[in-house]
């Protein structure tokens, strides 16, 4: 099972991290998961700041047309669309961490950039109000427990947050949807979409910079871990005794070791992601591991079942 994780970039080396700017083309994979908050995200770093990319074949992407030097962006995001259409006709299977759509102006050729313009959508549905609105809250409450993804919904339960809602009034959602879990008022916030020959799989999105209850995994790392975000750690030495935490603050200390030393993994300074990090196409970058890992497992578990 090969996945593809496009703007949340997911530690295991099984798994290609890339942007939607520098990825490869995504019928090339079994699964694909995608933080739709990336695009106009990447979208506003190429137009406002100016971030450099670099596609596949080597050549810079520019915020104009494509040339024999260059790739334009906006060939790049209008290309995804295609891509997954094609992922779907052949049975792929879409993972999607749910967000209002928004747009993203300032991309040259292609100025009705928004979150969702790589997705198709069923008949007689959009990716927008009224079908898919803006919400936040934490509540999870499974509707269908022989549904693949449940196990893993209701063990992270209290780690996901959902930012967008499905309105159940809408008869095009009933009819192409099956809700997985809902949220507050019983609105769904968790859905799987049959399109063409594929799943398109609505889940809520889990906090960037918060992490879940520690567990312990085949892909965690052999040696004890420093949060990132929060007191310095509390370790336990191998007697199975609390060590002391060092008068340095762990934030110093992070600061002041580079970046492929972050972890104990390997990562590459030539491949920066969506949310500001940086790393190599296989390999996470130094952000909330525990969340990472556990939104790995998820999207593992899930594709593998559905795959079945």
């Amino acid at each position: 099972m090969r996945l593809l994780a496009i703007g949340f970039s997911l530690p295991s080396p099984d798994i290609d991290n890339y942007s939607v700017l520098t990825s490869p083309s995504y019928f090339d994979y079994d699964a694909l998961l995608v933080d739709p908050e990336s695009l106009t995200a990447i979208a506003a770093r190429l137009g406002e700041e100016g971030a450099e990319f670099e596609a596949q074949d080597g050549r810079p992407v520019i915020n104009g047309p494509s040339s024999a030097a260059a790739v334009g962006a906006a060939d790049q995001f209008l290309r995804r669309h295609d891509e997954t259409q094609r992922f779907l006709d052949h049975g792929g299977v879409v993972i999607v961490l749910g967000r209002p759509n928004a747009q993203q102006g300032g991309v040259r050729g292609f100025e009705g950039c928004d979150r969702y313009s790589w997705l198709p959508a069923p008949a007689g549905m959009t990716w927008s109000p009224p079908f898919l609105r803006a919400a936040e809250g934490r509540q999870l409450r499974i509707e269908d427990d022989a549904h693949a993804f449940t196990a893993v919904l209701r063990e992270f339960r209290s780690e996901f947050r959902y930012r967008a809602v499905f309105d159940d009034r809408m008869p095009a959602l009933l009819r192409n949807g099956h809700v997985i879990a809902t949220g507050g008022a019983g609105l769904p916030t968790a859905v799987d979409f049959r399109i063409s020959a594929g799943h398109v799989v609505f889940l809520p999105a889990p906090p960037r910079r918060a992490t879940f209850r520690a567990r312990r995994s085949p892909m965690a790392c052999s040696r004890p871990r420093r949060p990132l975000w929060g007191r310095p750690a509390r370790v336990r030495s191998r007697t199975g005794h609390a060590a002391s935490p060092s008068p340095v603050s762990n934030r110093s200390r992070l600061s002041s070791r580079k970046p492929s030393e972050r972890c104990g993994r390997r990562m590459s300074a030539s491949t920066p992601c969506a949310n500001g990090t940086t790393s190599s196409p296989r390999t996470a970058a130094c952000s909330p591991p525990k969340a990472r890992r556990s939104l790995q497992l998820c999207a593992t578990h899930w594709s593998s079942s559905a795959s079945k």
